[in-house]
Protein backbone atom coordinates (compact mmCIF):
# COMPACT_ATOMS: atom_id res chain seq x y z
CA UNK A 1 0.00 0.00 0.00
CA UNK A 2 2.51 2.02 0.91
CA UNK A 3 4.99 2.22 -3.04
CA UNK A 4 0.93 2.98 -4.31
CA UNK A 5 0.53 5.88 -2.06
CA UNK A 6 3.55 7.47 -2.87
CA UNK A 7 2.92 6.73 -6.33
CA UNK A 8 -0.42 8.74 -6.31
CA UNK A 9 1.49 11.59 -4.45
CA UNK A 10 4.24 12.05 -6.91
CA UNK A 11 1.45 11.81 -9.45
CA UNK A 12 -0.61 14.76 -7.88
CA UNK A 13 2.42 16.83 -7.62
CA UNK A 14 3.61 16.83 -11.72
CA UNK A 15 0.48 17.54 -12.05
CA UNK A 16 0.27 20.41 -10.10
CA UNK A 17 3.62 21.23 -11.59
CA UNK A 18 2.08 20.90 -15.09
CA UNK A 19 -0.48 23.44 -14.11
CA UNK A 20 2.12 26.01 -12.90
CA UNK A 21 3.84 25.61 -15.70
CA UNK A 22 1.15 26.53 -18.02
CA UNK A 23 1.51 30.52 -19.09
CA UNK A 24 -1.76 30.66 -20.28
CA UNK A 25 -3.83 29.17 -17.38
CA UNK A 26 -6.04 27.37 -19.89
CA UNK A 27 -6.02 23.88 -20.87
CA UNK A 28 -7.85 21.51 -23.71
CA UNK A 29 -10.91 19.22 -23.05
CA UNK A 30 -7.77 16.70 -22.63
CA UNK A 31 -6.35 18.57 -20.13
CA UNK A 32 -3.04 19.65 -22.16
CA UNK A 33 -1.96 23.29 -21.32
CA UNK A 34 -3.07 25.65 -23.76
CA UNK A 35 -0.44 26.80 -26.19
CA UNK A 36 -0.09 30.83 -26.70
CA UNK A 37 0.31 32.45 -29.76
CA UNK A 38 3.82 34.82 -29.91
CA UNK A 39 3.99 38.66 -30.69
CA UNK A 40 3.38 39.06 -34.64
CA UNK A 41 0.81 35.84 -34.12
CA UNK A 42 -2.88 35.57 -34.07
CA UNK A 43 -5.10 33.15 -32.88
CA UNK A 44 -6.76 31.29 -35.58
CA UNK A 45 -8.63 28.67 -33.88
CA UNK A 46 -9.02 28.83 -29.55
CA UNK A 47 -7.99 26.28 -27.98
CA UNK A 48 -10.79 24.07 -26.71
CA UNK A 49 -11.40 20.50 -28.21
CA UNK A 50 -8.03 21.18 -29.60
CA UNK A 51 -5.03 22.94 -29.18
CA UNK A 52 -4.36 26.83 -30.29
CA UNK A 53 -4.12 27.30 -33.73
CA UNK A 54 -1.56 30.61 -34.38
CA UNK A 55 -1.31 32.51 -37.74
CA UNK A 56 1.23 35.08 -38.88
CA UNK A 57 -0.26 38.70 -38.96
CA UNK A 58 0.23 40.88 -42.08
CA UNK A 59 2.94 43.38 -41.95
CA UNK A 60 1.51 47.07 -42.01
CA UNK A 61 -2.35 45.91 -41.83
CA UNK A 62 -2.34 43.41 -38.78
CA UNK A 63 -0.48 43.39 -35.55
CA UNK A 64 -0.42 41.27 -31.93
CA UNK A 65 2.04 42.52 -29.51
CA UNK A 66 1.12 40.39 -26.48
CA UNK A 67 1.38 36.67 -25.82
CA UNK A 68 -1.91 35.35 -25.56
CA UNK A 69 -4.13 32.14 -26.49
CA UNK A 70 -7.52 33.92 -27.26
CA UNK A 71 -6.36 37.13 -28.92
CA UNK A 72 -7.04 37.62 -32.91
CA UNK A 73 -4.79 39.69 -34.83
CA UNK A 74 -5.68 43.37 -34.57
CA UNK A 75 -6.00 45.66 -37.77
CA UNK A 76 -3.30 48.68 -37.62
CA UNK A 77 -4.34 52.22 -36.65
CA UNK A 78 -4.29 54.71 -39.70
CA UNK A 79 -3.54 58.08 -39.01
CA UNK A 80 -5.96 60.54 -40.72
CA UNK A 81 -7.07 64.01 -40.12
CA UNK A 82 -4.61 66.36 -38.62
CA UNK A 83 -2.44 63.37 -37.57
CA UNK A 84 0.60 61.96 -39.82
CA UNK A 85 2.56 58.46 -38.84
CA UNK A 86 5.40 58.67 -36.01
CA UNK A 87 6.13 54.89 -36.72
CA UNK A 88 4.84 52.75 -38.58
CA UNK A 89 2.89 49.28 -37.85
CA UNK A 90 4.67 46.59 -37.81
CA UNK A 91 3.29 42.64 -37.63
CA UNK A 92 3.86 42.77 -33.72
CA UNK A 93 3.66 46.66 -33.36
CA UNK A 94 0.51 49.11 -33.56
CA UNK A 95 1.36 52.67 -36.08
CA UNK A 96 2.04 55.04 -33.59
CA UNK A 97 0.60 58.94 -34.78
CA UNK A 98 1.55 62.10 -34.00
CA UNK A 99 0.22 65.71 -34.64
CA UNK A 100 1.53 67.64 -38.05
CA UNK A 101 3.77 70.52 -37.87
CA UNK A 102 2.02 73.25 -36.52
CA UNK A 103 -0.43 71.59 -33.86
CA UNK A 104 0.12 69.57 -30.48
CA UNK A 105 -1.78 66.90 -28.80
CA UNK A 106 -4.15 68.41 -26.11
CA UNK A 107 -3.66 65.84 -22.95
CA UNK A 108 -7.25 67.07 -21.69
CA UNK A 109 -9.05 66.81 -25.48
CA UNK A 110 -6.60 64.49 -26.86
CA UNK A 111 -7.28 66.10 -30.15
CA UNK A 112 -4.83 67.97 -32.49
CA UNK A 113 -4.80 71.94 -31.62
CA UNK A 114 -3.18 74.53 -33.19
CA UNK A 115 0.12 75.68 -32.27
CA UNK A 116 -0.10 79.09 -30.15
CA UNK A 117 1.53 81.99 -31.98
CA UNK A 118 3.93 84.71 -30.29
CA UNK A 119 2.37 87.67 -30.92
CA UNK A 120 4.35 91.15 -31.43
CA UNK A 121 5.99 92.32 -28.43
CA UNK A 122 6.04 88.53 -26.99
CA UNK A 123 9.03 86.11 -27.66
CA UNK A 124 9.03 81.93 -27.71
CA UNK A 125 10.20 80.74 -23.97
CA UNK A 126 9.43 77.16 -24.55
CA UNK A 127 8.38 76.11 -28.64
CA UNK A 128 5.22 74.05 -29.29
CA UNK A 129 5.83 70.19 -29.09
CA UNK A 130 4.01 66.86 -29.91
CA UNK A 131 2.53 67.20 -25.93
CA UNK A 132 2.76 70.89 -25.40
CA UNK A 133 1.81 74.25 -26.69
CA UNK A 134 4.19 77.38 -27.17
CA UNK A 135 4.74 79.35 -24.13
CA UNK A 136 5.21 83.20 -24.50
CA UNK A 137 6.72 85.44 -22.95
CA UNK A 138 6.31 89.59 -23.10
CA UNK A 139 9.66 90.94 -24.13
CA UNK A 140 11.50 92.06 -21.40
CA UNK A 141 13.36 95.96 -21.28
CA UNK A 142 15.97 95.99 -23.69
CA UNK A 143 14.33 93.26 -25.87
CA UNK A 144 11.69 93.39 -28.31
CA UNK A 145 10.24 91.33 -31.25
CA UNK A 146 8.59 92.90 -34.03
CA UNK A 147 6.74 89.96 -35.67
CA UNK A 148 4.17 87.21 -34.63
CA UNK A 149 6.47 84.00 -34.37
CA UNK A 150 6.31 80.24 -33.32
CA UNK A 151 10.23 80.13 -32.51
CA UNK A 152 11.43 83.38 -32.27
CA UNK A 153 12.27 84.88 -28.60
CA UNK A 154 12.20 87.76 -27.92
CA UNK A 155 16.03 89.94 -29.24
CA UNK A 156 18.21 92.43 -27.56
CA UNK A 157 17.52 96.53 -28.96
CA UNK A 158 20.28 97.89 -30.77
CA UNK A 159 22.92 99.47 -28.46
CA UNK A 160 23.40 103.75 -29.60
CA UNK A 161 25.88 103.92 -27.47
CA UNK A 162 27.92 106.25 -29.47
CA UNK A 163 25.57 107.99 -31.27
CA UNK A 164 21.52 109.61 -30.34
CA UNK A 165 19.26 107.97 -30.68
CA UNK A 166 16.22 108.70 -33.08
CA UNK A 167 13.57 106.18 -31.89
CA UNK A 168 14.26 104.51 -28.32
CA UNK A 169 13.30 100.31 -28.49
CA UNK A 170 10.14 99.34 -27.30
CA UNK A 171 8.54 95.74 -27.16
CA UNK A 172 7.65 95.87 -30.40
CA UNK A 173 10.22 97.61 -32.44
CA UNK A 174 13.79 97.83 -32.16
CA UNK A 175 15.86 101.04 -31.24
CA UNK A 176 16.68 103.46 -34.02
CA UNK A 177 20.17 105.31 -33.97
CA UNK A 178 21.31 107.92 -35.61
CA UNK A 179 24.57 107.51 -37.73
CA UNK A 180 27.64 109.63 -36.63
CA UNK A 181 28.70 110.20 -40.53
CA UNK A 182 25.03 111.09 -41.53
CA UNK A 183 25.62 113.21 -37.84
CA UNK A 184 28.91 114.66 -39.76
CA UNK A 185 27.33 114.99 -43.34
CA UNK A 186 24.33 117.38 -41.47
CA UNK A 187 26.93 119.39 -39.43
CA UNK A 188 29.03 119.89 -42.49
CA UNK A 189 25.31 120.59 -44.65
CA UNK A 190 24.67 123.33 -42.28
CA UNK A 191 28.13 125.07 -41.78
CA UNK A 192 28.14 125.44 -45.78
CA UNK A 193 24.51 127.05 -46.10
CA UNK A 194 25.97 129.34 -43.31
CA UNK A 195 28.69 130.15 -44.96
CA UNK A 196 26.87 130.86 -48.22
CA UNK A 197 24.63 132.93 -45.78
CA UNK A 198 27.68 134.93 -44.58
CA UNK A 199 28.47 135.20 -48.39
CA UNK A 200 25.63 136.75 -49.58
CA UNK A 201 25.40 138.94 -46.83
CA UNK A 202 28.72 140.18 -47.83
CA UNK A 203 27.94 140.89 -51.57
CA UNK A 204 24.13 142.75 -50.18
CA UNK A 205 26.48 144.87 -48.00
CA UNK A 206 29.33 146.29 -50.94
CA UNK A 207 26.23 146.89 -53.51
Amino acid sequence: MKPAFELLILAAVGALANKENCLSGQYTTSGECCQQCQPGEGVVTPCGDTQTECAPCLDSETFSQNFSHTDECQPCTICTGLLVMKTPCTDSNDATCTCKYGYYMNTLSQRCEPCTMCLEGHGMVFSCELDHDTFCEECEEGTYSDQESLRDPCIPCTSCDDSSVIHPCTPVTDAVCEDEEEEEEEEEEEEEEEAAVSFLSLLDLND
